[in-house]
């Protein structure tokens, strides 16, 4: 059986049954009528897609960007980022990783930055970096998560740039992580984010002021 002809017919059929294209998706911030799970042939779109991983590491790397296209459709289970967890050594992760980090669907590289996060090697630690930059807030919000594990104290220089942020969520996540890592720069950070506009905010302030 030909995989990347199977797999590339079976994302037709997906886009098709979806009624938009992967670009359309992206701008859509994948806000669709359907969730990708209630594709008819979803089973068979995960079952191809493990079977081009499994490829990937005897070494056929054409369906890289097939396995990176179904990851960011995956993002509820995540099965085909644990796949690639389990499944890849580390010169087949790097591929993944690599390609992953700078493809186009955001939700495929917000689980690249999950990914580096759970294997925890530093030798990923730039791509991580590359992530906390990214043009979507969500993705680097779990890059900032992802770089605490590997790199606390950058993690924290990042997080604390990150508390001007216009999003409240990036704001969150990064007071949390210079508490978490008892970060040096927490009492200026409690300080910058004094008066926050966001009650999330101001919830999460009162709280560890009240733990300390």
């Amino acid at each position: 059986m030909d995989i990347s002809y199977s797999l590339e017919s079976e994302l037709k059929q997906f886009w098709s049954w979806l009624g938009t294209s992967s670009k359309e998706y992206e701008l859509l911030g994948t806000k669709t009528n359907k969730e990708e799970f209630m594709y008819p042939r979803w089973n068979e779109l995960i079952r191809l897609t493990c079977i081009a991983i499994a490829n990937l590491e005897i070494g056929e790397t054409s369906q890289t960007n097939l396995i990176l296209e179904v990851m960011a459709l995956d993002n509820e289970e995540e099965a085909i980022l644990t796949e690639c967890e389990n499944r890849l050594s580390k010169s087949s992760l790097n591929i993944i990783i690599e390609k992953g980090h700078l493809f186009p669907l955001s939700n495929t590289r917000w689980q690249i930055a999950e990914l580096i996060g759970r294997k925890q090697d530093k030798a990923w630690e730039k791509y991580l970096i590359i992530l906390t930059n990214d043009c979507n807030k969500y993705v680097q919000r779990r890059a900032l998560l992802s770089l605490a594990k590997i790199n606390p104290q950058l993690a924290n220089e990042i997080s604390f740039q990150k508390l001007e942020d216009d999003d409240e969520m990036l704001r969150l996540i990064s007071i949390r992580i210079l508490n978490q890592t008892s970060s040096g720069l927490l009492k200026d950070a409690i300080k910058k984010l004094d008066g926050d506009t966001s009650s999330l905010i101001l919830e999460e302030l009162s709280k560890i002021i009240h733990d300390q």
